[in-house]
């Protein structure tokens, strides 16, 4: 049984073969890998919405593909979330 870089507790369950407690320990990793997950989806979402903020003072597309000047409201509207 390969136990070598795992905490000392993930150790001594294996050891003693207590599945219950590798099974709660599981659960817990699990849930903290999920929180992780959300909070780096939230991070990258926060940068994509910077981006655009700073993009739409510089550019802004008509429904054509026109690029037009900067349109102030989008800028106001991002400055007040």
């Amino acid at each position: 049984m390969k136990t070598e870089g795992k905490p000392k507790q993930v150790q001594e369950a294996r050891y003693h073969d207590d599945r219950k407690a590798l099974s709660a320990m599981g659960r817990k990793g699990a849930r903290i890998a999920a929180e992780n997950r959300e909070l780096q989806k939230i991070r990258k979402q926060k940068i994509v919405e910077e981006v655009a903020a700073e993009q739409a003072k510089f550019l802004t597309l008509s429904p054509e593909g026109d690029v037009l000047p900067p349109d102030q409201n989008i800028i106001e509207d991002f400055k007040n979330q």
